[in-house]
């Protein structure tokens, strides 16, 4: 049987409802109080600025094409390895009168697989807090005639408009990475 059964488990002396009030009180107190130590910037209302991140980035400059090399994960194949889409060049352009901008990138590309990646650029003011981001598809064929076939694509990425733009100084360029099948792999499906 448990301690309490058959006992009488009222207080003997009931709160009364200004005591409930206090004590509601209390812990409302203690717990904005443990909040604003938690969370600092929280308390007084005002929102804390996001914190800028160090990026690996090229330096923007407008309407001339900037040299770049990124390329897709590495996929190896009888003893060697194959990049199957490199970024070469971005260019950037900023509409004066809409703030639209937009980058012009010049892509290589190498038959292997039938995949689709997908090419991302971000452009950040001089302190590295991050003022947009564009992304485009990169199909890349399933070409084989004895040989690899190179060719090249231009590609262009529209960031939107924003007043925020012209205070670009930097941008990144990443490829993603996809699952590639090996010729021997996607000949046996």
């Amino acid at each position: 049987m448990p301690p309490l059964a058959g006992k009488d488990c009222r207080l003997k002396t009931p709160f009364r409802m200004s005591q409930m009030l206090l004590a509601g009180v209390i812990f409302a107190g203690a717990l904005g109080a443990a909040l604003a130590v938690a969370v600092p910037g929280q308390a007084t209302g005002k929102l804390s600025q996001p914190e800028t991140l160090s990026v690996a980035a090229w330096p923007l400059a407008w309407g001339q094409p900037l040299p770049v090399k990124v390329q897709s994960h590495e996929v190896r194949w009888r003893g060697a390895a194959y990049r199957l889409v490199e970024v070469t060049s971005a260019q950037f352009n900023l509409d004066a009168v809409t703030s639209q901008l937009q980058a012009d990138l010049k892509v290589a590309i190498t038959s292997f697989d039938q995949v689709t990646y997908e090419i991302s650029v971000a452009v950040f003011d001089a302190q590295g807090r991050l003022l947009g981001a564009a992304r485009a598809v990169c199909p890349v064929a399933r070409i084989w005639l004895g040989n690899l076939v190179l060719s090249s694509r231009s590609m262009t990425l529209d960031f939107g408009t924003s007043l925020d733009y012209a205070q670009a100084a930097k941008f990144t360029v990443s490829v993603s990475r996809c699952p590639v099948l090996t010729p021997e792999e996607w000949m046996k499906k």
